[in-house]
Formats: structure tokens, sequence, C-alpha cells
């Protein structure tokens, strides 16, 4: 499903894009830098269906992204992000008890109970280097 989405070539799909709004296709500078700058915004906009625009997707580069996706997650060239995550009571974190635990848990459901429900969004810890 995933290499749907990712392109080494961005140039047939550009292509479908020219012709479905009548610019010309034989060149690539023709295609978006004469003709599709020229087409009104409203044209642009009211012709999505008409272009189906839905099968656009990633281009791979060779810049931003380098190579495959399943080679650089299988050498695990991917940059590693830290992120936050957690529940409040303001954010409906309460109803963690009534949703996971047994009943009668909720008068003494605590932050420690939750943490192990809310670190499943986690992925495995990398180790320090």
């Amino acid at each position: 499903m995933m290499d749907a989405l990712i392109h080494t070539d961005p140039l047939p799909i550009a292509q479908h894009v020219a012709d479905a709004f009548g610019c010309d296709i034989t060149s690539t500078k023709a295609i978006f830098a004469e003709c599709m700058k020229q087409l009104p915004e409203e044209d642009i906009i009211n012709s999505f269906e008409k272009v189906q625009l839905f099968h656009l997707g990633v281009v791979m580069d060779g810049l931003f992204l380098t190579k495959p996706r399943d080679e650089i997650f299988q050498n695990h060239e991917v940059n590693t992000v830290p992120f936050m995550t957690g529940v409040t009571n303001l954010e409906c974190g309460w109803l963690l008890a009534h949703l996971l635990a047994p009943p009668g848990w909720v008068t003494v459901w605590t932050g420690s109970r939750s943490h192990p429900f809310v670190t499943l969004t986690q992925g495995p810890r990398s180790k320090a280097k």
C-alpha cells in the first residue's frame, strides 16, 4: 500500500495533471512553468475530481528522500524525534479507568495505573550511545 504513495519518477503524474488541464505534455518545462502557472486558481480548485489528485504521492527525489522507504527503515536511517505523550483529567484521562479497568477499579485508579496504557503508543526505546 505504501509503495503506491512513493514515486521515483514524477513525470507521468505531472503529464496526467497537465493533460487534464489541457496543457502541453511534450516538455516537462512547459507543463508547469508556462501553462500551469497561467491557470486561474478557480479552475484548479474546481477540477480536483477531473484530475483525480488522490494518487499524487511522495517523490523520491534524491535530496530529501534519498532512498526507498523500505531501505531506510531496514538500515535504521530514520531520524529519531523525541515526543511526550500522556493524559490528564482535563483531557478525559479519567475515562481510561472506565474503558480499561475491571469494574470497581474506578475509585482507586491512579496515574501509575494509567502509565502502562499510555506507553503503548511508544515504540521500543533505543539504547543511548
